[in-house]
């Protein structure tokens, strides 16, 4: 069994890393590297990469054709692995693309929109991945996920049409992915319209709406995915969500109080007739006003098994219609923004 490697510094350098000699990798032209090294790297490799599953047995997961699949990166970490393995002719290729991250590549002020956009969802999905993986989200994951909140802040501030092309790239994908970076790229683009959040806010607000849905962790899968309309009793299973989420996060301190307001609001209704409390409008957090119409937003526009996906304009349309179940002032704020529909995700949304 693989020795947990030597980190000598917090730097990703592959070399700061002691892994133990492996002679059947050896005796196959492979050498072993630090699972960790591919953390924060970009999604597009130039070399192979193999796993172990037995003495002599080593088996392809990474190529240059499919690229990094930042969920099974996570899951064979939360297993306890800690190596995997390249050809020895590919290491200088391996070391080149290491050597830096997609947050550092960021900060090259000539890499042009698309370029950019590429690397922030590389960010998004190792950061879902590390989410979706984890029983609790660990501070340094929940860290992780406020940098890409950050990014997606700085795309808003700088080039907006930089969020309609990250949503149309992510569209296609897993919906509950695709439902957490549309929510938090509606909220940010109604919280910066209503100019009431400063640019620290709209972090906070974003990164809320990144995770308003966590709690679905603890919902049945069998739930989530159904594809009809859920009962009452299954509702009521559905509906923990909201405090699920809470207390999942309610003690990482790398997350904001106005966040856990958010994951703990995001389905209360100003009319007092939402869940999980049923607390009218003042009681309701100005940010999680702001996520639950997102929210809806994002599921109306999105196909659903019992129905086609609503036009943008039709959406708006139920959302004013709906009244007091949502603030009628950001509803109106929402109807005045210039948002191109996005294409629906392929998968059912997720219930509740």
């Amino acid at each position: 069994m693989n020795q947990p490697p030597s980190q000598k510094t917090e730097a990703r350098s592959w070399q700061h890393y002691e892994l133990p000699q492996d002679p059947q990798a050896e005796a196959q032209g492979l050498t072993p590297i630090a699972i960790a090294t591919l953390r924060g790297s970009a999604r597009n490799l130039t070399f192979d990469v193999f796993i172990k599953v037995s003495a002599d047995n080593f088996v392809h997961v990474f190529s240059s054709a499919t690229g990094l699949d930042y969920l099974r990166l996570s899951q064979y970490e939360s297993r306890g692995v800690l190596a995997l393995y390249i050809r020895k002719a590919d290491l200088d290729r391996y070391k080149q693309h290491i050597a830096r991250s997609a947050e550092q590549l960021l900060t090259d002020l000539n890499l042009p929109d698309e370029q950019r956009v590429a690397l922030v969802i590389n960010m998004t999905e190792q950061a879902l991945a590390d989410v979706f993986t984890q029983v609790r989200i660990s501070e340094v994951t929940a860290k992780e996920v406020k940098k890409v909140v950050q990014s997606y802040v700085d795309f808003m501030l700088a080039s907006p049409r930089s969020l309609a092309l990250l949503l149309k790239l992510v569209a296609h994908g897993d919906y509950l992915y695709y439902h957490s970076i549309a929510v938090c790229v509606f909220s940010l683009l109604l919280g910066r319209t209503s100019g009431q959040f400063h640019t620290q806010d709209l972090e906070s607000l974003g990164l809320g709406a990144f995770l308003h849905d966590i709690g679905h962790l603890s919902s049945p899968k069998e739930l989530l995915e159904a594809p009809r309309k859920l009962t009452t009793a299954e509702m009521k299973i559905i509906h923990r969500h909201a405090d699920e989420g809470l207390d999942q996060l309610k003690d990482n301190t790398a997350i904001p109080r106005e966040v856990l307001q958010i994951i703990y609001q995001h389905h209360e209704q100003p009319d007092g007739k939402g869940y999980p409390h049923q607390i009218s409008d003042k009681a309701m957090s100005h940010f999680a006003k702001v996520v639950q119409i997102a929210d809806c937003f994002s599921a109306l526009i999105s196909k659903r098994p019992w129905r086609t996906a609503y036009t943008v304009g039709q959406a708006i349309k139920i959302l004013l219609e709906e009244g007091d179940r949502h603030d009628r002032k950001l509803v109106a704020l929402l109807s005045q923004l210039s948002i191109s529909q996005s294409p629906p995700a392929q998968r059912a949304p997720v219930q509740g």
